[in-house]
């Protein structure tokens, strides 16, 4: 099933992927010009290994705030890892884009998150999310 959850450089391929960056205004696809709910909201200092891993370590941290979180911010965040958790149990393919072309990507941990809660069943929208959203 987890295999249906691939990582490609959305250059490389066209963007015909999820694009799951930060919105980028110049760009010819309507898909680019808005921020994904998955979006990095760390910015590397530089386009190296080593600055690329730094923020994917607070992205790690942000994405499990986000998933245990009550804001608005964090119920959009778990419905999109929600709407493509679904979409892999459903047998469709998964393919996360976004510009990190050879350098580790914080792709990298959205696709171990969505792995993650196919292999132990978890419901992003467990419980105590769930009476959140009612009182809302």
């Amino acid at each position: 099933m987890t295999q249906l959850i691939t990582i490609v450089p959305g250059k490389r391929d066209g963007w015909t992927g999820i694009y799951i960056g930060r919105r980028m205004p110049r760009a010819d696809l309507p898909a680019l010009q808005i921020d994904s709910p998955l979006a990095n909201p760390y910015r590397p200092t530089a386009r190296t290994a080593e600055a690329h891993k730094i923020v994917i370590g607070q992205y790690r941290r942000w994405l499990w705030g986000q998933i245990h979180g009550t804001t608005h911010a964090a119920q959009i965040v778990r419905a999109e890892l929600q709407r493509l958790k679904c979409e892999v149990l459903n047998g469709q393919e998964v393919k996360l884009n976004c510009w990190c072309d050879g350098l580790p990507c914080h792709a990298e941990v959205v696709k171990s998150c969505l792995e993650w809660a196919i292999e132990t069943n978890f419901d992003f929208w467990h419980e105590p999310v769930a009476k959140v959203l009612q009182e809302v």
